[in-house]
């Protein structure tokens, strides 16, 4: 195969695992959206059968990042470095969002910052 037809090939690829994977995220909010709702019990079991939505993205996923890491040619410390640090920001940035959403909002009871301020 020369170069022209694996970059082809690498791209066909790429986007039949990037289908998949859509499919997959189908599948777990389809899941979700049933969970909620009493349905006819043959629904209720292909629903069921979805479950295997998560499984799928998480293997599909993590196919995805071995491509990655061999596309990258960084040394195994470079590249789990560069992952934790995209992982950890998003991680840290929904924290303090919560946190700041939990203090001004005050979910589950007690005072919030926004009632507070409204003492009469």
């Amino acid at each position: 195969m020369n170069a022209e037809q694996e970059q082809i090939y690498s791209k066909r690829s790429t986007q039949i695992v990037n289908i998949l994977k859509g499919l997959a995220i189908w599948m777990v909010v389809t899941v979700h959206f049933f969970q909620s709702i009493s349905m006819h019990p043959y629904i209720e079991m292909l629903a069921n059968c979805m479950q295997l939505g998560c499984q799928i993205f998480f293997t599909l996923s993590c196919f995805t990042l071995c491509l990655s890491f061999n596309k990258q040619k960084l040394s195994y410390w470079q590249y789990f470095k560069k992952r934790v640090l995209k992982l950890f920001l998003a991680y840290y940035v929904m924290i303090i969002f919560g946190v700041v959403y939990r203090v001004v909002f005050a979910v589950k009871g007690g005072t919030s910052v926004i009632d507070a301020i409204n003492i009469k």
